[in-house]
């Protein structure tokens, strides 16, 4: 339910974010940058996901993390995924791999870039796996209705 809640937060800040983005370079100028990972005491568990995005000239640049919480090293497996559709069509990419996260770290697992247009949709999706059991996971979606 939280997390639910996270992604309809995440889901309208990225939306008014790009609005100004694309509208106009705005208070912000053409550089915003959204990050979520902050987590209350009660959610914590041994690894948290989280997707960041930054835009910039008409380009999102997707960044996967993960923490590891855990007191030992870990070799982990990410999978992240990407979907945009618009005037121009589908396009859909995707990275996966092993990954070693020392104990108490964050690491940046993947990145990738999106080329995107004022009225693309688009969806995001990061999970992390253990010994082949998913053990952590975030998504963005634009609008956030698109899924």
């Amino acid at each position: 339910m939280l997390t639910k809640i996270y992604l309809t937060v995440l889901g309208v800040v990225i939306f008014s974010f790009l609005a100004i983005q694309i509208g106009s370079t705005g208070a912000l100028g053409k550089v915003g940058t959204c990050y979520l990972f902050e987590l209350s005491k009660e959610q914590e568990e041994a690894y948290r996901a989280w997707i960041g995005i930054e835009y910039k000239d008409s380009y999102l640049k997707i960044r996967a993390f993960c923490f590891n919480n855990t007191l030992k090293d870990e070799v982990l497996r990410y999978k992240l995924e990407a979907k945009k559709s618009g005037k121009s069509g589908t396009a859909k990419t995707s990275q996966s791999g092993p990954v070693c996260i020392p104990s108490q770290e964050k690491k940046c697992l993947s990145q990738l870039t999106l080329g995107i247009s004022p009225k693309d949709c688009y969806q995001i999706k990061l999970e992390v796996y253990k010994n082949g059991k998913l053990v952590a996971e975030d998504s963005v979606f634009y609008p956030p209705y698109f899924h």
